[in-house]
């Protein structure tokens, strides 16, 4: 009867140990079945935050808009490919996250750079500290369902768009001679203008060394300075300062400051500098020009003064005065100025009319010229005689003459 075994090539039967190499096979063929399967198992690993970092041109400060926080962030190796998500939170005791940045997918080793422009959904946040948390998940949650603690990492940014201010521009660093657009400056010498600037936080750091001052005279010729630059106030220190008469007049001063975040601030203002004292030209009446000591007589109803400075338009007319006393004491009139013309008027109230000797007697105009710097000149009095009395003849001798 035929065996139901298979033959070897040779035609006879297969040795009777072939049952244990079968087996062995079988375990074999078993084994790599198994490694297969290990081999394609997803892993379990939960991927790593690496490192985060938020940027804005050497600090966490920005302005928003074109001016943009640059956002990186990098993870491990341990998975091929991770969600991720950026958010930005309030900083308060209690955060609350106000929206997403940012989401996607991450791959094993790689970087990520972002660029926020301080919006949500369009809407720009206002000025305030923020918290940047990235968080990165591969859908393996702990047993509570919360992150792990290597998956989020935060960092905070400033979002800044707010301007600074000029809070105070001062001649020698003097509260007293302050210079604002239109001023005067009467110190004998200007030395220094120092700045001073206010933000959201209080006093400026005006340390950034792009803020600039710029000084130039009435011919626009620059005024050479050099800049000190401090926490609390920027100095522009004159080389040659102003001093002479001929340096009086017109200057524009130009600042261009820059915050933290790149904010600028440009502020020209135009100041007149002054320390030439005014001069009383002259003084007359209606009866004509007026020299110390000198006589009037007949109906007076006016005197005036011609007043003058070193600069057109200089006097200030509305702290110049001019007055007159007699021998009963002062003469009531009215004053008014005629800029034009650099002149001051009273207009006597009761002028005198001069039809006898009763208001005869020495007279005296007080001039006080001030000009719109501030500088003065002591009272300058002129004195004079009315008189209206003609002379009279107290005695007549007759001389007999010789021959």
């Amino acid at each position: 009867m035929h065996n139901s075994r298979d033959r070897c090539d040779s035609g006879s039967y297969p040795p009777t140990r072939f049952p244990i190499r079968s087996g062995l096979a079988n375990f074999l063929f078993f084994l790599s079945f198994v490694c297969f399967a290990i081999l394609t198992i997803p892993t379990t690993g939960w991927a790593k935050l690496t490192g985060l970092r938020v940027d804005a041109g050497g600090d966490t400060r920005f302005r928003g808009g074109v001016d943009r926080l640059r956002i990186t962030f990098s993870v491990d190796d341990e998975d091929d490919e991770v969600p991720y998500i950026v958010q930005v939170l309030t900083t308060v005791d209690a955060p609350s996250t106000l929206g997403i940045i940012d989401q996607g997918v991450v791959s094993a080793d790689e970087t990520v750079n972002l660029f926020w422009d301080g919006t949500l959904n369009g809407t720009r946040l206002p000025d305030d500290t923020y918290t940047i948390r990235v968080t990165v998940n591969d859908g393996i949650p702990d047993d509570e369902n919360v992150p792990k603690e290597n998956e989020v990492l935060t960092a905070t940014a400033i979002l800044d768009t707010s301007a600074l201010r000029v809070s105070n521009v001062r001649a020698n660093d003097n509260a007293a001679t302050p210079i604002t657009d239109g001023s005067f400056i009467n110190a004998d010498r200007l030395e220094s203008i120092t700045v001073t600037g206010l933000d959201e936080d209080g006093a400026a750091d005006l340390g950034n060394r792009r803020n600039t001052v710029f000084l130039r005279d009435a011919q626009q010729a620059v005024v050479r300075g050099t800049l000190d630059y401090a926490a609390d106030k920027l100095t522009f220190t004159l080389v040659d300062p102003l001093d002479e008469p001929d340096e009086n007049g017109k200057y524009t001063l130009i600042l261009i400051l820059i915050d933290k975040a790149g904010n600028v601030v440009q502020s020209l203002r135009e100041f007149t500098f002054d320390n030439t004292k005014p001069s009383l030209k002259r003084v007359s009446t209606n009866r004509g020009g007026l020299i110390p000591g000198g006589c009037v007589s007949q109906r007076l109803n006016y005197v005036e003064a011609v007043l003058t400075d070193n600069l057109e338009g200089g006097i200030d007319f509305s702290k110049s005065t001019i007055r007159l006393t007699g021998p009963d004491g002062p003469v009531l009139g009215e004053q008014i100025e005629d800029a034009d013309s650099g002149k001051i008027r009273l207009n006597l109230l009761t002028p005198l009319l001069g039809r006898d000797d009763s208001q005869d007697g020495e007279y005296t105009i007080a001039v006080e010229v001030v000009d719109k710097a501030g500088n003065s000149v002591e009272q300058v009095q002129v004195k004079f005689f009315y008189d209206n009395r003609a002379p009279r003849l107290m005695s007549l001798e007759l001389l007999q003459s010789e021959g």
